[in-house]
C-alpha cells in the first residue's frame, strides 16, 4: 500500500518514532521506572528500524 511513495514511508517511520518518544515521556510522568522505559523504548525502536530498512525499503 505504501510502496508507491517513499516520502510517505519516511513520514510514517518518523511519526512512529515521535509517538514512541511521546509514550515514553508519558510513562515516565505516570511513575514507571526510567530504566524500564528506556529499555522498552530502545527495543521497539530497534524493531521498527529493522522492519523499515529490511522490508519496507526493499519494496520501494
Amino acid at each position: 500500500m505504501f510502496s508507491s511513495s517513499e516520502q510517505l514511508q519516511g513520514q510514517l517511520y518518523h511519526q512512529v518514532q515521535k509517538d514512541l518518544d511521546k509514550l515514553a515521556n508519558q510513562s515516565l510522568l505516570t511513575g514507571f521506572a526510567h530504566g524500564e522505559v528506556q529499555f522498552y523504548t530502545r527495543i521497539f525502536k530497534r524493531k521498527l528500524f529493522t522492519h523499515y530498512y529490511s522490508r519496507v525499503k526493499q519494496l520501494a
